[in-house]
């Protein structure tokens, strides 16, 4: 595996993974524009907004998420990460660290309105670092394709 890295990928594959990198990155910014338009990104706009929904409308709001936040904003960036020069400990990082924040995101939606409105503080900063990991995934990724030179 260690032969199979981006950096030394050919010009049209890196291409192709830039390209697909930064359609993600499209879909993560209408993403960051509906949570705008409902909340402003503010914890009290959180509060009311999930505050007041029901068991049902929490779930609903979940499972279109889900797949927002697993396969389109961190499948492909962290599958391209694998592929990278970079250290396998900074690899497992990024295995492991983004699911974690998905989870506490997805978890403090249900907790807004059944345990404390005080999760839309857990809520917005799992959000903050999971556009923060996006980001920095996705400046890796671009790093390692077209600025370091391949071994």
């Amino acid at each position: 595996m260690k032969d199979l890295r981006i950096t030394n990928a050919s010009v049209p594959v890196k291409m192709f993974a830039s390209a697909l990198s930064c359609m993600v990155g499209l879909v993560y910014l209408v993403l960051l524009a509906r949570i705008f338009i409902e909340t402003q990104m503010k914890p009290a706009m959180i509060m009311k907004a999930y505050g007041s929904m029901e068991y049902v409308e929490v779930t609903t709001h979940a499972v279109e998420y889900l797949p927002f936040y697993l396969f389109f904003c961190f499948l492909v960036p962290i599958s391209l990460f694998m592929l990278t020069s970079f250290s396998d400990k900074l690899k497992g990082f990024f295995a492991v660290v983004p699911f974690m924040f998905i989870t506490l995101d997805i978890a403090s939606m249900y907790l807004i309105p059944y345990l404390s409105a005080s999760f839309a503080y857990v809520l917005w900063g799992a959000g903050t670092v999971l556009a923060c990991t996006f980001l920095l995934l996705f400046l890796l990724n671009m790093y390692d394709m077209w600025l370091r030179k391949s071994k």
